[in-house]
């Protein structure tokens, strides 16, 4: 069948405008002949997506954990899979401060102050042992206050006692990006801050607001049943990560080795994830990571999936070290649907 040049444009342009390729096709419809007298088969081409995995350059971590009577599973589970959070700082370059902090507001010794061992008030690159040196922090014992201010002691931290001569100076740095984690089988009864405020709050600290985050490993939405008991729903908790943006996860799930990877992926600044320039025909998908000039091949289905919805490439386990450079080969969809038009 012959078609039109002008036919055939409207043909292609709507198809391209369909998946909402247009802008990256990379086939160009003003390239053709008006009224060819044999349509040369326009064969699909291939494109390349490339990315380079770069972390932050420096971030501070702010652990927030319940110290309520509760909560000693939770705290002893944490410490026992911080190594998963840790194996992405370490020897990374990454210029990091990770401290603690419990949500007893109302206690005068532990508001908005960052747990002290051996007089260290925070892990970096120089901590001699890192994790061990969380264990301890983290494990702060239940004798805490049972009205747990998560939010108020985030800003006290933050706003009143970082300051030069304040208790927390020198852990905040205004050119770092800002990690908050909330671990908590309570809502929050913070009364400094209403939820909304906190978040202005948060969000002004940074000129880039993708460079602050707040997640939350509590109650989920109607609560859940735990190892230490029954853990209820963390409402403001749960708010402030979906309007700051973090990662929220049951507080009640057993699997605290994954949960820590995934967050210490995105407060280092890593990806797993990879989003694609173009839908593509899901079968042409080839997958490499460049590290260094080494190549290493990956597998649809058992190292990655593709996401229809997102339009992205997802490693499963792996993640790929800062610099290297992540391709995906693929035909786009709109190219084939093109040339299949065109053969007709």
């Amino acid at each position: 069948m012959r078609i039109g040049s002008g036919r055939l444009a409207v043909i292609l342009a709507a198809a391209a405008s369909t998946f909402g390729l247009a802008a990256c096709s990379e086939t160009s419809i003003g390239s053709f002949n008006v009224e060819p007298p044999n349509p040369p088969q326009l064969e699909a081409r291939l494109r390349v997506d490339r990315a380079v995995q770069t972390p932050v350059p420096a971030v501070d971590v702010l652990w927030v954990i319940d110290n309520s009577r509760s909560m000693a599973e939770e705290q002893r589970a944490l410490s026992d899979n911080f190594n998963s959070f840790m194996r992405f700082f370490l020897d990374s370059g990454l210029d990091y401060h990770v401290g603690v902090l419990s949500t007893s507001y109302d206690y005068p010794d532990e508001r908005g102050k960052l747990r002290t061992i051996s007089g260290d008030k925070w892990i970096d690159e120089s901590t001699r042992d890192p994790v061990g040196m969380f264990q301890d922090m983290a494990l702060m014992g239940t004798e805490g206050d049972d009205v747990e201010k998560g939010r108020d002691q985030v800003y006290g931290a933050i706003q009143h006692l970082s300051s030069e001569g304040s208790y927390n100076e020198g852990f905040y740095r205004e050119d770092a990006a800002l990690a908050v984690i909330v671990i908590s089988d309570e809502d929050d009864q913070s009364a400094i801050k209403t939820v909304p405020q906190f978040v202005d709050w948060m969000l002004d600290l940074k000129f880039e607001r993708e460079r602050v985050s707040f997640s939350s490993i509590v109650g989920p939405e109607g609560g859940c049943n735990g190892a230490g008991g029954k853990a209820y729903e963390g409402t403001d908790y749960l708010r402030i990560t979906r309007e700051v943006g973090g990662i929220d996860w049951p507080i009640c799930d057993g699997d605290w080795a994954t949960v820590l990877e995934d967050l210490g992926v995105q407060v280092a600044g890593l990806q797993r994830e990879f989003y694609l320039s173009a839908v593509p025909v899901e079968d042409t998908l080839t997958v490499w990571v460049d590290v260094d000039g080494e190549r290493e091949d990956f597998t649809e289905g058992a190292d990655f999936d593709y996401s229809r919805t997102r339009n992205s490439v997802r490693f499963r386990q792996y993640v790929p070290e800062p610099q290297a450079q992540v391709f995906v080969e693929y035909e786009p969809l709109a190219e084939a649907r093109a040339s299949e038009i065109q053969a007709e």
